[in-house]
């Protein structure tokens, strides 16, 4: 089970950051980040709905504030390299705008709530996967995302040469994963 759900929040970070990388060449790197947090906030509430709040312990206000503001500057960080860099070799290495771009959301809306989806998904997953074997067999299977990142920067953004380059690593990354699911 806890294989399927890596797997799954793994697909779903590969395709969240494709949501990304289109949206920060059609607006711009800044949009992007904007987006993903902002449309995540409705699936995020949709899960709290379906199993409750949490328990707020002391702490928790001061952890999620230094989280968020960690979680935003390395967004934006993906972001800009995500714009420069294919996304097969970003995945591999891991201002608010002005009104012309926040016109632009409506038009671009259905990627943006596809980011969100996929953000919160990928929470999600993992969050489930964590919960159910240790933490670093979850981050182990999830570096399949890596191979996810190469068919789509092949397939969608025409990442030919990258792909070749990528690809002899990537397979052995891939037979990393296959022998740690064997040995569990």
């Amino acid at each position: 089970m806890w294989e399927a759900l890596a797997l799954t929040a793994a697909l779903c970070q590969v395709l969240r950051n494709t949501v990304m990388k289109r949206l920060g060449h059609e607006l711009d790197e800044y949009m992007a980040v904007w987006g993903r947090f902002t449309f995540l906030l409705p699936f995020a509430a949709l899960f709290v709905l379906w199993h409750g709040p949490p328990q707020i312990k002391p702490g928790f206000v001061w952890a999620c504030l230094l989280f968020a503001g960690c979680q935003i500057i390395s967004t934006m960080a993906l972001s800009k390299a995500l714009k420069l860099s294919p996304i097969s070799m970003v995945t591999a290495l891991w201002k608010v705008s002005s009104r012309k771009y926040f016109a632009a959301v409506p038009r671009h809306w259905m990627a943006f709530i596809s980011f969100g989806f996929f953000a919160a998904l990928t929470t999600v997953t993992q969050g489930h996967a964590y919960l159910l074997t240790l933490s670093s067999y979850v981050e182990a299977v999830k570096q399949v995302e890596i191979l996810f990142a190469l068919g789509i920067g092949v397939l969608i953004f025409g990442e030919k040469q990258k792909g070749r380059e990528i690809a002899p690593g990537a397979i052995v990354m891939l037979t990393g994963v296959v022998l740690l699911s064997l040995a569990t």
